[in-house]
């Protein structure tokens, strides 16, 4: 069949992937035992799917700026 995943939720700093990954499982993609799944060390295929998770960067507010607008607003204003 035909399956999505797809992140509800996330650790903290770190960002959710940003679309669901579509994978298939077919009736010989998988052995219960292990049999007939075969990887060769050093061929340089690798299968996986790697995710690299970055931490967001959020705006920085009510730095030094918002106080100079804030004064200035207080001295126009009268």
């Amino acid at each position: 069949g035909t399956y999505y995943l797809e992140e509800t939720k996330q650790p903290a700093g770190y960002a959710l992937l940003t679309s669901r990954q579509k994978f298939e499982v077919t009736a010989t993609s998988y052995s219960a035992t292990g049999q007939g799944i075969e990887y060769t060390a050093g061929s340089g295929k690798d299968d996986a799917t790697k995710v690299v998770n970055k931490k967001i960067t959020i705006p920085q507010t009510g730095g030094i700026g918002t106080i100079i607008f804030a004064v200035a607003g207080a001295v126009i204003m009268g």
